[in-house]
């Protein structure tokens, strides 16, 4: 069964890869794509593992019901797709230097968007997280790119979510088009002030700290330690994605998690990327990596969790729903690069004893905090809670 999941897996990036290739496909490949989808879903998508987990409620998240004295926030990544599918229809296709792509669905974007709106109404989130790759497949060109208004505006300034501010970060995605222009942009619940920041969140006399970092960016800060090669190399920037601004971003990180351990009155550090310390996602054949993307998350699980106080990392880029949790320190990983773009299938893993649980579905995770702890639930499209965590402010 493990060989089989494997070839299968395989076939289908394969297949994918054929398909984004051509301009115009003829219908047997498209017949033997979904055929490959269709049992690589059974055989891989569906993979999901549990281990003893504290007991968290979350019958109440399913149904809106909020909980006296808990404040809630939502998060998602890899959701930016309506405008890429609009592309793709058209023709204007990646391979020949457009955003077009097979793997956006404007439909699933707008489904977990459906279900985040559902949920805003009662739950009263104070704001989303994006965990990055806001715009596929090529990041914006400009302030006038009509993927602003197609696939964040029309999708999410709605409804219950129409007033809710977005704390926005960065993706590789996004770093093939123009981050001047998302920094730019002039949206009042758009905060994008630079491509890394902090802030705080009150819970009661102390506060959660969030550290928004931009994967690439620290990346691109490992240059000088690690061999070359990056992930869509020809599109990056020196100015967002060399190494010297990298090395900056490393300063910034650094100081803030050593602040945070010395901190009284900060309770949890949540800290936001795009791309995975550690993920179980199959992403096709080769490695899962670059050589400076392995080397920037193991120095990120180095720098967190400082002290033994708990850390909370948010990422995307991997399609999938999944948690980790380190095994000498209180460092959580909730995977989360759900939000509309193609979901990824597990890979087989028989001694992961960091990973938790995983699936590959769409959705998002609500994030609900209170006196003690903040409990994470992912939630898909169809609005279950596929799975919860609780996460005590005082370290296990």
């Amino acid at each position: 069964m493990a060989w089989l999941q494997k070839e299968l897996s395989k076939a289908l990036w394969l297949l994918h890869s054929d398909l984004r290739s051509r301009v115009k496909f003829k219908l047997p490949w498209v017949i033997a794509t979904l055929t490959v989808m269709v049992l690589g879903g059974v055989l891989l998508v569906r993979h999901h593992v549990s281990a003893p987990q504290l007991s968290v409620e979350n019958d109440h998240i399913a149904a809106g019901t909020p909980k006296e004295g808990m404040s809630y926030f939502f998060s998602l990544g890899d959701f930016g797709v309506a405008a890429c599918e609009k592309a793709y229809k058209a023709g204007d296709l990646e391979d020949a230097g457009g955003i077009g792509h097979w793997g956006c669905g404007a439909q699933n974007q707008k489904l977990v968007a459906d279900v985040m709106d559902k949920l805003a109404a009662t739950l009263k989130p104070k704001f989303i997280l994006s965990l990055g790759d806001n715009f596929y497949i090529r990041g914006v060109k400009n302030l006038e790119d009509p993927q602003f208004k197609e696939s964040f505006v029309d999708v999410y300034r709605r409804g219950h979510l129409e007033e809710l501010p977005w704390q926005v970060s960065l993706g590789d995605h996004d770093h093939r088009g123009n981050i001047s222009a998302m920094l730019l942009w002039q949206n009042d619940k758009w905060q994008l002030p630079s491509p890394y920041y902090s802030f705080q969140f009150p819970v009661g006399e102390k506060h959660l700290e969030f550290l928004i970092t931009d994967s690439v960016g620290l990346e691109g800060g490992m240059l000088d330690e690690s061999p070359k090669g990056r992930r869509f190399e020809e599109d990056l920037t020196d100015q967002f994605a060399g190494l010297e601004a990298g090395k900056r971003q490393w300063e910034w990180i650094e100081k803030h998690s050593a602040s945070y351990g010395e901190s009284s009155n900060a309770v949890l550090q949540v800290v936001v990327g795009h791309r995975p310390i550690r993920s179980l996602a199959s992403r096709g054949p080769g490695p899962a990596q670059t050589p400076p993307e392995e080397a920037a998350a193991q120095r990120l699980k180095e720098s967190l969790a400082v002290k033994g106080k708990p850390v909370v990392f948010l990422h995307g880029h991997d399609h999938v729903m999944q948690h980790f949790l380190e095994k000498d320190k209180p460092l959580y990983h909730f995977g989360n690069g759900v939000g509309g773009m193609g979901l990824h299938p597990f890979k087989q893993c028989s001694n992961c004893t960091e990973f938790k649980w995983g699936e590959s579905a769409y959705g998002f995770a609500v994030h609900e905090v209170g006196d003690l702890s903040m409990n994470v639930h992912f939630v898909d499209i169809n609005q279950k809670v596929r799975h919860s965590v609780e996460v005590p402010f005082s370290a296990l």
